[in-house]
């Protein structure tokens, strides 16, 4: 984690730089002591900036639980019902899609001229089912939305 903030500090030390410069307050312009007083300002800006950082960076930590007794990175993640069901499902469709596109039910090119399969029932299956298996991650997005709202409405 330290060594991440040496690039980010010395590009937060470029970008004060530049601004300082841009009021004028240039490090290569002056005497020495004015030189020295610009250089302060600067170390005094940086300084600020990272220990806003450092504050920044332990209440996101702190929010996260970082370093509470029994916590934890690694969940297990179990397979269900639900999870099988899914995957069988999609992997039917792409089954399906497969068989059709290896039959030539889903060819279409749009470059020279439009140009496509003939349009058949099987076809529009194909396609159809092409379509269904690019709502399921809507579907489970809704799906779980819903069960979010019943969640909390019984708190």
């Amino acid at each position: 984690m330290i060594l991440g903030f040496v690039p980010k500090f010395k590009r937060q030390l470029k970008a004060i730089s530049k601004a300082q410069s841009g009021i004028g307050h240039s490090l290569s312009k002056g005497n020495i002591l004015q030189r020295i007083g610009q250089g302060m300002s600067i170390l005094s800006i940086l300084i600020t900036l990272v220990l806003e950082e450092s504050v920044q960076t332990a209440d996101s930590m702190q929010s996260r639980g970082y370093g509470l007794k029994g916590r934890t990175a690694f969940s297990i993640f179990i397979f269900t019902k639900r999870d099988w069901a899914v995957l069988s499902y999609m992997m039917s469709l792409v089954v399906y899609i497969g068989t059709g596109i290896f039959r030539g039910s889903m060819y279409y090119s749009y470059f020279p001229i439009l140009m496509g399969s003939k349009i058949s029932i099987y076809s529009l299956s194909v396609w159809g089912a092409y379509f269904l298996l690019g709502l399921v991650p809507v579907m489970l997005e809704i799906w779980e939305e819903k069960q979010w709202k019943v969640t909390q409405s019984n708190i």
